[in-house]
């Protein structure tokens, strides 16, 4: 685990989704839990297989529709819409209440009390505060976002909340991160940015002239796919749980 040794920073950015919140229960499992409200004998494993294939396909999906990273409330409202048509279409009665169910699913999704704080969250930023830095959430979200981190205490502990539909770029797109660094007045080699994806986090956070550190709990540090919008995957400083972050920064 290396450290961030470049110009100390003045700014750490967290993602939100996998990095201070996780779902409180598994998205599948959530997803499933509804979709038997309508369908009581739909098999899991069939529904499960299905659903993890359209999940790895959502971001190239949205890609291939929006390839500038461009958002808005409305696209990320139509994403979810063909997100969750793809994964209702091969079960006969979920396609037909399909907007039904993903009624349920917003329903669900949008409340904060489906999300709970990642451990040592609010230790961390609580840390981090008392150093002098400013915190900021940068994240590929939905309006709702806000009041979630409202819910859970911690709008409180940030400086800035970046959410890509009211900027209108997602990540890794490195207007989301340059419009972060904006609101201090600060430039790219004064920020850090904390995240779970390589590609989203790590890298655009790397394109927008940043420090990245990769928050990987699941997996080794070799087993994401290498050089992803890059001539070559670099060496970044790898943590396993939020608790090691302060150790990290100067």
């Amino acid at each position: 685990m290396s450290r961030v040794d470049r110009r100390p920073a003045k700014v750490v950015f967290f993602d939100a989704g996998g990095t201070l919140l996780d779902p409180v229960e598994p998205v599948a499992d959530t997803y499933l839990r509804f979709a038997r409200e309508f369908a009581p004998t739909l098999d899991p494993q069939g529904f499960n297989d299905h659903f993890r294939a359209a999940w790895r396909g959502l971001n190239e999906n949205f890609r291939s529709r929006s390839p500038d990273g461009e958002t808005s409330e409305a696209l990320e409202k139509e994403a979810w819409f063909q997100f969750t048509r793809a994964v209702a279409d091969p079960f006969g009665v979920l396609r037909d209440q399909h907007e039904t169910w993903l009624a349920r699913l917003v329903e669900y999704f949008d409340r904060g009390e489906s999300w709970r704080l990642v451990p040592e969250a609010q230790n961390v930023l609580t840390e981090l505060r008392s150093r002098g830095l400013k915190l900021a959430v940068v994240s590929n979200w939905h309006d709702i976002l806000e009041s979630i981190l409202i819910h859970h205490g911690l709008a409180d502990q940030l400086d800035a909340i970046v959410i890509s539909s009211r900027v209108g770029r997602k990540k890794p797109h490195r207007e989301i991160f340059t419009h972060g660094l904006d609101q201090f007045g600060l430039s790219a080699s004064e920020g850090v940015h904390v995240g779970d994806s390589w590609e989203e986090d790590c890298v655009g956070a790397i394109k927008a002239g940043m420090q990245a550190v990769h928050f990987d709990r699941t997996r080794g540090p070799e087993a994401d796919p290498a050089g992803i919008c890059l001539e070559s995957k670099p060496t970044l400083p790898v943590i396993r749980s939020l608790g090691e972050l302060p150790g990290l920064l100067p």
